[in-house]
């Protein structure tokens, strides 16, 4: 069932770009992953990342959601609405790379 679970999880787009990613401040924490100020270490632009655990969004039953707001953010585009720019996954993190506001 948990591999069913991780299954679920937004795809990696580049995986290699959390590693790039340089936290400038943390911005705010929920219960399955925290938001992070980012520098992206190869364009210099500030980004948010939304980080999370795969193990506790698996284990929490997020994963699904996880994926259902990549998919969201994807398909709306709205002034008010930040943009997606990309997923990125490491070995254990999974993030949601948004414009930053």
């Amino acid at each position: 069932e948990a591999s069913a679970a991780a299954a679920q999880l937004p795809p990696a787009a580049d995986p290699a770009r959390l590693a790039r990613l340089e936290v400038v401040r943390a911005c705010a924490k929920g219960s399955h992953s925290t938001i992070f100020i980012t520098r992206d270490g190869d364009t210099g632009r500030l980004v948010a990342a939304k980080v999370g655990s795969k193990a506790r969004l698996v284990v929490h039953g997020a994963a699904r959601y996880a994926a259902g707001e990549a998919a969201a953010l994807r398909a709306l585009a709205h002034p008010c609405i930040v943009a997606l720019e990309g997923t990125c996954a490491g070995a254990a993190r999974v993030a949601l790379v948004t414009e930053a506001c």
